[in-house]
């Protein structure tokens, strides 16, 4: 499962290298989203289900500040 999700959005990326380490530089981009998605999604979720719209927002413009 995992990897036909991982190869869905780099595997052409995978395929068109010969280089070792940009697939690993690829990977590890790919696990770091992961991490980060999860990461963001737990405080946005539980802000979420206690009704802290204010915190839904502020945690909304944090990723964007930290993406930018």
């Amino acid at each position: 499962m995992t990897t036909k999700i991982r190869d869905y959005f780099i595997g052409a990326f995978l395929q068109r290298t010969d280089d070792v380490f940009e697939q690993a530089r690829a990977i590890m981009l790919y696990r770091f989203s992961l991490v980060f998605l999860v990461i963001f999604l737990l405080p946005l979720s539980t802000s979420l289900l206690l009704g802290y719209n204010k915190g839904v927002f502020l945690h909304i413009i944090d990723t964007i500040l930290m993406l930018h």
